[in-house]
């Protein structure tokens, strides 16, 4: 069987004509690469057989697939990290990890396996169902079922990027939403409710089959970035570099501190909904991050209020606000009762008119009998002819109470038992709608005072800043033992101890604060900002290692001197303080020299508050993480004592730790520790302080 006598789409024999003449494909176009397994390659000594690409992401490659002996399609999926993460290449059909990717690698190929190997066991019809788990050419292939139809994705017309928004050419019904919403439930039932919880992670329009494009016959797809279990995220984890951020959460992205939990996957459920509804992806994590306070996204005004509101929950950017299980999510839809915050309170969609009054026949035996009477309750299943206040449900109520003589206030029946509006329910509404228009109108000052936070009329408030170069403290070089013994605890191979010398060179006495940031740059990117509050004196975070290049370069113009970051080697060699052979800065307690998850109230503080170490620098393992200029290299062969100022470099290191680290260790308080990113990665717990060559 190959490519001259069969389709690689359907492996049949095809007739002779550019195009399959049973399912239409064009073979004849589909072109190969060294990039993916070639056409007909057989796994499993001959039990399969590997056709065309049918889609590929961040951790692999699905093909169209036969099982030979059965004759059945199948889809087979190759973890393969080489598309949006570059851990792998292929040589031949050979998976090879790159060479600094090895460890990586190996942790998620094991990842994968293991959790191909829980997936297997799942047989219900929301989720793909696994045939058969192959592990040969050093990687693993999952056999799993072949399914037609579109995902959720196709089925908008695509999602595609325009300015910064996502834009679908068409979206759902109200009626398709609320379809698409119990279908999805469904599937994170059976997920969550597994022992321990599989949590998917990437529950977007991409990974949801619409088989034979049936919103009823929905399938969740591709579980490559699954997780076992409820895991407290790591910042030097993988796992906030994959996924798709437009649908993410903000702890799965490291802007937010917090476990993954099953309300992750909820906000990336909710993020879906809210772009099939309105035809427009919500603001993403680090956009929505950016605002201080971060917005929610507007309520869809043509949606039953209960749905609307369960959307806008799960996109909540704290995961304790969001629901917090699908049996949540279900209770609020069919009771109808969404209790919100006071200080979240927000307008809900204008509801229709509320039924007329009751009218009842007065009682016989006693006139006197008033009957206080709420609108009756509708057998239409359609929530919005429900009352609200407040954020809660207000359910029918049919009190009859019995008194001498009705009180002033209270309602006056007329002929034909139709009620006179109370007047204290009058006043009430009247009170509440001024409520409400107060807190509009303090919502658009601050809307509109916004731009304070971005330094635009900062000095207005704050007053204008007058430049002064930054505090240097001059280090003289010597030799000393980088990295740390095999028997410290938290060693890794990050830390491998060998000897290094540095020359003579200069360092910021503090870490580059919002002032200096906005003294050189005339804006303010960080994320922790405070119109009530200067916080000029707070080092300044939200900047990419690229950001970080723009400013030197204009501190460098200001001030006629050449700044630079300084190298790993130089970090360490600074914040050990001379004390060679000492774990802690300086020698002295953890708390007394770094702000960390445990003493820091989960932010960072004004530079300088902590004790400094011998060579009089502040805040070098705590507060916020910081750049160097050199980039990664695990083995430590060189890079560690070099500048690479330039955008050719994949990864950059920043060392130390941060008010971020949720861990009860001292580890990310040591002058070892470390960790890497992309050059365009920003975060609220990575800023940078300054070095000079002498």
């Amino acid at each position: 069987m190959d490519r001259a006598t069969h389709c690689p789409n359907c492996f049949q024999e095809p007739a002779p004509a550019p195009h399959c003449s049973h399912c239409g494909f064009d073979a004849a176009s589909y072109l190969e690469t060294n990039e993916i397994l070639p056409l007909f390659t057989a796994l499993a000594a001959g039990k399969y057989l590997v056709g065309r690409v049918l889609g590929e992401g961040g951790f692999g490659v699905v093909y169209a697939g036969l099982a030979q002996r059965l004759k059945r399609p199948v889809a087979i999926k190759e973890f393969f990290p080489a598309v949006d993460n570059p851990l792998a290449q292929r040589q031949g059909v050979t998976v090879t990890a790159r060479p600094r990717y090895q460890d990586a690698f190996a942790n998620w190929k094991d990842q994968f396996l293991r959790e191909a190997e829980l997936l297997a066991q799942f047989n219900h019809p929301r989720i793909v169902q696994v045939h058969d788990i192959v592990e040969e050419n050093n990687t693993v292939y999952l056999i799993m079922e072949r399914l037609e139809g579109q995902t959720l994705s196709e089925h908008l017309g695509g999602l595609h990027l325009q300015g910064e928004v996502l834009k679908a050419a068409r979206h759902l019904s109200p009626d398709d939403g609320r379809r698409l919403l119990d279908a999805a439930l469904e599937a994170l039932d059976v997920l969550h409710g597994h022992v321990p919880p599989v949590l998917h992670r990437d529950l977007t329009p991409h990974n949801l089959l619409l088989v034979d494009n049936r919103i009823e016959r929905l399938k969740v797809l591709d579980f490559g970035l699954a997780r076992l279990g409820e895991r407290t995220q790591s910042v030097v984890s993988l796992a906030v570099r994959v996924g798709n951020p437009g649908f993410a959460a903000p702890e799965q992205l490291g802007l937010y501190p917090g476990a993954i939990t099953p309300a992750t996957d909820f906000y990336t459920l909710g993020a879906t909904l809210y772009a099939a509804l309105a035809g427009v992806a919500p603001p993403n994590a680090q956009q929505r991050c950016t605002e201080q306070p971060p917005q929610s996204p507007p309520l869809l005004p043509e949606l039953d209020p209960i749905l609307a509101q369960v959307i806008r929950a799960c996109l909540e950017m704290s995961p304790q606000k969001r629901p917090h299980s699908v049996a949540d999510i279900r209770q609020r839809l069919a009771a109808g009762t969404i209790i919100l915050p006071l200080d979240e309170l927000s307008p809900l969609p204008p509801l229709p008119s509320p039924p007329q009054p009751l009218l009842v026949p007065e009682p016989e035996n006693n006139p006197q009998v008033e009957l206080l009477l709420a609108p009756a309750q509708s057998n239409s299943s359609d929530h919005r002819s429900q009352s609200f206040t407040r954020g809660y449900r207000v359910p029918p109520v049919l009190t009859q109470p019995s008194a001498p003589s009705p009180p002033e206030s209270a309602p006056v029946p007329v002929s034909g038992g139709q009620l006179r509006t109370d007047r204290r329910s009058s006043l009430w509404k009247k009170t509440l709608a001024t409520l409400v228009l107060i807190v509009g109108v303090l919502a658009y000052i601050v809307v509109g005072l916004y731009p304070v936070y971005k330094g635009v009329w900062y000095e207005k408030v704050w007053g204008k800043l007058t430049f002064v170069e930054p505090e240097m403290v001059r280090i003289t070089g010597g030799c000393f033992q980088m990295g740390s013994p095999r028997s410290e605890s938290g060693w890794s191979q990050d830390a491998r101890q060998h000897r290094v010398c540095v020359k003579d060179f200069e360092i910021g006495k503090y870490e580059v604060t919002q002032g200096q940031w906005r003294m050189v740059m005339g804006d303010n990117p960080s994320y922790f900002l405070s119109f009530f509050e200067n916080t000029d004196s707070y080092p300044v975070e939200w900047v990419s290692w690229t950001d970080v290049q723009a400013y030197l370069n204009n501190l460098s113009r200001e001030t006629g001197k050449q700044y630079r970051l300084p190298t790993e080697a130089e970090w360490e060699y600074a914040c050990r303080g001379g004390k060679v052979g000492e774990s802690y800065c300086g020698g002295n307690d953890a708390d007394q020299v770094a702000w960390s998850w445990r003493n820091s109230s989960h932010k960072p503080h004004p530079v300088g508050l902590k004790a400094a170490n011998s060579f009089g620098l502040y805040d070098m393992t705590g507060n916020v993480c910081e750049w160097t200029c050199s980039t990664y290299d695990k083995d430590y062969g060189g890079a560690e004592q070099r500048c690479f100022n330039n955008d050719t470099a994949d990864h950059h290191v920043w060392r130390g730790g941060s008010w971020y680290v949720q861990s009860d260790s001292d580890v990310w308080t040591r002058s070892f520790a470390k960790s890497w990113d992309v050059l365009p990665y920003r975060s609220s717990f990575v800023g940078f302080r300054l070095a000079r060559s002498l």
